[in-house]
């Protein structure tokens, strides 16, 4: 295999995982949008079961906090397998050789470069790589709509 070969294979393969990883990061915007319409609207229907008087309204009330706690663990479930997946496919391409001249997959700057980069940013992407704060951000809003359900849950 010439090396014009292996550089054609690894541009392909480049744009396959980015493809890939943008499309999961997608499905988590898609995922995290379906949450937030939907808990505004159980937590209206709940606000409202509180201030009209509604015949059976404990039993509408904890029918609300159910569907609020299932969707919320299962919108996290949803996101966690997008997060895997997206760092599985990084985890591929730092495995690959010869990725010299090619963006980091996941965007920003890659924390094992040794090119210099903007003295200021830097860090901050080293810090973001090395804690996964990109990824790990969106799975803590289905867990603070979980809280909330249970913090509502012992009020009733």
């Amino acid at each position: 295999m010439t090396n014009q070969d292996n550089s054609s294979s690894l541009e392909t393969t480049y744009k396959y995982v980015r493809d890939y990883i943008v499309h999961e990061d997608s499905l988590i915007n898609f995922r995290l949008n379906w949450l937030l319409v939907i808990q505004g609207l159980l937590f209206t229907a709940y606000g409202l079961s509180i201030r009209e008087s509604i015949t059976n309204v404990v039993g509408f009330r904890i029918t609300i906090l159910f569907i609020g706690i299932f969707t919320s663990i299962l919108i996290f479930l949803s996101i966690s397998s997008a997060v895997i997946s997206i760092k599985n496919l990084e985890a591929f391409w730092i495995k690959q050789k010869n990725t010299k001249g090619f963006p980091f997959i996941t965007g920003g700057t890659d924390p094992e470069s040794d090119e210099e980069g903007d003295k200021l940013l830097r860090p901050i992407h080293k810090i973001q790589y090395y804690l996964n704060t990109a990824f790990f951000a969106p799975l803590f809003i289905p867990i603070i709509f979980l809280i909330a359900w249970i913090i509502l849950w012992r009020g009733i």
